[in-house]
């Protein structure tokens, strides 16, 4: 081997290290964000029930609990968990979790109701960019969604059809981090 060929190799050894260090680093990044961000989220729910005086509220404490579950588990979110809990989970025991805790707000005003469901589909949003955006999968899948969309319907937002498809699978994920 000459000096050229064993100073390539070198080379190119120590820049796939420093490259799998910058993912691993930008990975836990990328987590200490989603759990802020959940945070954040949870904070501001919190204050809006606080004001609102409805904090004993059974949905209300439900959805906290999930927040809760979803902050342990963030560590543990990808695009490939997600798709088999959206493919594999039985749709009648999602439609009963969702419907259990959508009669529990069902004693709430509609202008408290419908802000935990915006707080809800704001943390499931938060969930669907972190594990897209983590992916080079989930990155061709947003590059053939998007090119797709944008020739057929422009109107659509990516991040809500997702979510939408993959309503079965976060409910049971969100089940499971509450096992956890």
């Amino acid at each position: 081997m000459t000096e050229q060929a064993l100073s390539n190799a070198l080379h190119t050894v120590i820049s796939l290290a420093a490259l799998i260090g910058i993912a691993w680093l930008y990975r836990g990044y990328r987590i200490d964000r989603l759990r802020n961000d959940l945070f954040a989220m949870r904070d501001q729910m919190f204050l809006y029930a606080a004001e609102h005086q409805f904090l004993d509220h059974p949905g209300y404490r439900e959805l906290r609990k999930i927040f809760n579950a979803m902050l342990r588990y963030s560590h543990r979110l990808c695009l490939s968990e997600v798709l088999l809990a959206t493919w594999l989970a039985p749709r009648e025991s999602e439609q009963e979790s969702f419907g259990e805790w959508a009669a529990m707000l069902a004693s709430l005003p509609e202008e408290h109701r419908n802000a935990l469901i915006d707080y809800h589909i704001g943390m499931l949003n938060l969930g669907t960019r972190f594990v897209i955006g983590g992916s080079p999968i989930g990155w061709a899948l947003i590059a053939y969604h998007s090119a797709r969309w944008a020739m057929r319907r422009p109107t659509r937002v990516l991040s809500q059809s997702l979510l939408q498809k993959w309503s079965g699978g976060w409910q049971t994920i969100e089940r499971q981090a509450g096992k956890v």
